[in-house]
């Protein structure tokens, strides 16, 4: 939520919707394992890390 209260522009700040987010996704069952943590990642690093598990074959997009 802190994070969210720093975003600027058009960036989502909504924290009832970041919250319905949160709520959504914490518990994703059989799927958690494909879960990518980028709680320490920046964008062009997560970027980095999601194309490297693409190329790896050990995620998909569909």
């Amino acid at each position: 939520m802190s994070r969210a209260q720093q975003r600027v522009g058009d960036e989502l700040k909504d924290l009832d919707a970041i919250g319905g987010l949160h709520d959504a996704f914490s518990d994703i069952g059989d799927l958690e394992k494909y879960a990518i943590d980028t709680s320490g990642l920046d964008p062009s690093r997560t970027a980095d890390r999601t194309r490297l598990l693409l190329a790896t074959g050990s995620h998909r997009l569909t």
